[in-house]
């Protein structure tokens, strides 16, 4: 099974994130994000084939238990290219701290894979569009004027598994959550 490793985000931002999702989709007939229909999330660890998600469950499962939570900023636009728009995500120097933990726990892992973008390579953001090149300078225009700016928590870790692919969409749900203190 194929799975990915996020914290889900919480608060106001929540209804924000749902909304530029579903106006960018309706405006620009933009559908990647909207179809995959998750939780606004930031990526942790990006997507990985087990069979042995046991072994990733009890390492977040004590990774949680002797953490606290950390603050977390979300502030502005960015792009990775010209085919994906996100609003960014900022880690407090604790979250950071939080975060390199946990990829040195999930390190431990034998046969845990990592990609080129993981890691400390990591570039926190929630995507509000993808695959969105040919319309890429229209949604940024739209979003002119639409950034604001929230205080939430890096205060769980959420383990989403993939359920199938739609139109070259991969389809995800929430396979387990673990609140950080």
């Amino acid at each position: 099974m194929r799975y990915v490793i996020v914290c889900n985000l919480n608060g106001d931002v929540v209804k924000y994130h749902k909304q530029l999702v579903n106006e960018i989709a309706k405006n620009f007939n933009i559908a990647k994000p909207k179809k995959q229909n998750l939780q606004p999330h930031f990526t942790l660890k990006y997507g990985f084939e087990t069979n042995n998600i046991k072994t990733i469950e009890k390492a977040i499962k004590d990774f949680c238990a002797r953490n606290h939570k950390a603050s977390v900023k979300i502030n502005g636009f960015g792009k990775f290219r010209k085919d994906v728009i996100f609003c960014k995500v900022i880690l407090s120097k604790k979250a950071y701290a939080i975060f390199t933990e946990l990829l040195n726990d999930l390190k431990k892992i034998p046969k845990l894979t990592w990609n080129k973008n993981d890691g400390k390579r990591l570039k926190f953001h929630a995507t509000i569009a993808a695959d969105c090149e040919d319309k890429y300078t229209e949604i940024q225009k739209y979003l002119k004027g639409k950034e604001k700016n929230f205080t939430t928590y890096f205060d769980n870790i959420t383990i989403l598994q993939q359920q199938r692919i739609v139109d070259g969409i991969s389809i995800w749900k929430t396979f387990k959550k673990f609140q950080i203190k």
